[in-house]
């Protein structure tokens, strides 16, 4: 019977014992926590955006202001007569 391998064990047998292993965390090292700033500041905009969207809509449904065209002619009459 074989003994059970942990699920994050090293399988791979190319490895020396001495080989250094990858560093992590690259990203946020790199400038301190500038990166994560920026990341906030941009998802914190998405956030506000998405926001606004839901309560124009939500105030359109309200307000009963939706499409007031309901007839899309935009089409016809584009092309100019093909008969001669």
């Amino acid at each position: 019977m074989t003994k059970p391998r942990s699920i994050f064990e090293e399988v791979s047998g190319d490895e020396k014992p001495g080989t250094p292993t990858p560093e992590t965390g690259m990203i946020s090292r790199g400038r301190g926590n500038a990166g994560r700033g920026v990341v906030r500041i941009w998802l914190g905009i998405l956030f506000v955006m998405v926001a606004a969207i839901v309560m124009v809509g939500g105030l359109t449904r309200l307000t009963d202001s939706g499409l007031s065209i309901t007839e899309w002619n935009l089409v016809w009459g584009f092309l100019p007569p093909m008969s001669g």
